[in-house]
Protein backbone atom coordinates (compact mmCIF):
# COMPACT_ATOMS: atom_id res chain seq x y z
CA UNK A 1 0.00 0.00 0.00
CA UNK A 2 1.26 3.37 -0.96
CA UNK A 3 0.15 6.89 0.67
CA UNK A 4 -1.72 9.30 -1.22
CA UNK A 5 -2.65 13.19 -1.17
CA UNK A 6 -5.70 13.54 -2.40
CA UNK A 7 -7.51 17.08 -2.98
CA UNK A 8 -10.86 18.38 -3.77
CA UNK A 9 -11.46 21.71 -4.63
CA UNK A 10 -13.92 23.92 -3.15
CA UNK A 11 -16.03 26.43 -4.77
CA UNK A 12 -19.32 28.72 -2.42
CA UNK A 13 -20.94 31.33 -3.91
CA UNK A 14 -21.50 34.54 -1.82
CA UNK A 15 -22.32 38.12 -2.58
CA UNK A 16 -18.82 39.11 -3.74
CA UNK A 17 -18.73 36.22 -6.23
CA UNK A 18 -17.48 32.69 -5.83
CA UNK A 19 -14.88 31.24 -3.15
CA UNK A 20 -12.96 28.61 -3.70
CA UNK A 21 -10.34 26.58 -1.41
CA UNK A 22 -9.65 22.62 -1.10
CA UNK A 23 -10.09 20.14 1.35
CA UNK A 24 -7.04 17.22 1.25
CA UNK A 25 -7.01 13.61 2.46
CA UNK A 26 -3.97 11.52 3.14
CA UNK A 27 -4.94 8.13 2.56
CA UNK A 28 -3.32 4.32 2.07
CA UNK A 29 -4.16 2.65 -1.19
CA UNK A 30 -3.18 0.04 -3.79
CA UNK A 31 -3.97 2.75 -6.85
CA UNK A 32 -4.15 5.93 -7.08
CA UNK A 33 -8.00 5.43 -8.40
CA UNK A 34 -8.98 3.58 -5.46
CA UNK A 35 -7.46 6.43 -3.11
CA UNK A 36 -9.64 8.71 -4.92
CA UNK A 37 -13.22 6.50 -4.34
CA UNK A 38 -11.86 6.90 -0.91
CA UNK A 39 -11.69 10.36 -0.66
CA UNK A 40 -14.98 11.31 -2.13
CA UNK A 41 -16.43 8.43 -0.13
CA UNK A 42 -15.25 10.27 3.12
CA UNK A 43 -15.81 13.89 1.51
CA UNK A 44 -19.85 13.21 2.17
CA UNK A 45 -19.52 12.88 6.14
CA UNK A 46 -20.94 14.92 8.53
CA UNK A 47 -17.60 16.34 9.81
CA UNK A 48 -16.33 17.19 6.03
CA UNK A 49 -19.27 18.74 4.91
CA UNK A 50 -19.74 20.58 8.08
CA UNK A 51 -15.84 21.53 7.45
CA UNK A 52 -16.70 22.71 4.88
CA UNK A 53 -19.27 25.27 5.47
CA UNK A 54 -21.80 24.65 2.52
CA UNK A 55 -19.35 25.08 0.08
CA UNK A 56 -19.55 22.72 -3.06
CA UNK A 57 -16.84 19.94 -4.12
CA UNK A 58 -15.46 19.91 -7.66
CA UNK A 59 -14.75 16.57 -8.00
CA UNK A 60 -13.34 16.57 -11.95
CA UNK A 61 -10.57 19.01 -10.72
CA UNK A 62 -9.53 16.09 -8.00
CA UNK A 63 -5.79 15.97 -8.01
CA UNK A 64 -4.06 12.56 -6.23
CA UNK A 65 -0.21 12.63 -5.82
CA UNK A 66 1.84 9.75 -4.36
CA UNK A 67 3.92 10.67 -1.40
CA UNK A 68 6.80 9.13 -0.49
CA UNK A 69 8.76 8.66 3.21
CA UNK A 70 11.52 11.18 3.93
CA UNK A 71 13.00 10.24 6.70
CA UNK A 72 12.92 12.38 9.81
CA UNK A 73 10.96 14.84 8.30
CA UNK A 74 8.41 13.05 7.35
CA UNK A 75 6.01 12.60 4.45
CA UNK A 76 6.71 14.42 1.16
CA UNK A 77 5.36 14.90 -2.27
Amino acid sequence: MSWWAVTLPTVQATGAGPVTGTQTWFLTSDSPERAAELALSRSQSPDCVRHRRGAALVPDRMTCAPLSYGGPRGFRL
